[in-house]
């Protein structure tokens, strides 16, 4: 067993590393835009979406092919903004999200602790994610 020691060093340098928030994170996100999709979907198949019994929308309509339902059509859709759960912008804006909400509770401390007057602030390029490779 002694050919497996390990330093600490060379574990972190092997399980941990970080990435920059604006290089790795920013690029794959729109700030403004919280949900990728957005139309009308069926009032039965949303109620299942939000508790989880169905993944995806088997359909969902644009603007326009919503304005060309009769009456009595329209009233079984209902207009929904979404992401899909497994996908790579729900993974990246939930991290964004985070991130932005840490920063700003930082922010208030820091103005409350020292009263603003040294604290200038924290851009998104200097914030640093570190990550656990497991």
């Amino acid at each position: 067993m002694d050919g497996w020691k390990i330093t600490w060093e060379k574990y972190y340098r092997n399980s941990i590393y970080y990435v920059n928030f604006a290089q790795a994170i920013l690029p794959k996100v729109n700030k403004d835009k919280q949900y990728k999709y957005e139309g009308y979907v069926s009032k039965k198949e949303l109620a299942e979406f939000e508790v989880y019994e169905r993944e995806e929308f088997s359909e969902w309509l644009s603007d326009d092919e919503y304005k060309a339902l009769t009456e009595k059509e329209k009233r079984r859709y209902v207009f929904h903004r979404w992401n899909d759960p497994y996908g790579e912008y729900w993974i990246y804006r939930t991290i964004a999200d985070r991130v932005w909400t840490l920063k700003e509770l930082f922010s208030d401390a820091c103005e409350s602790d020292i009263g603003g007057s040294l604290f200038q602030g924290i851009p998104d390029s200097s914030i640093r994610l570190y990550v656990n490779r497991s």
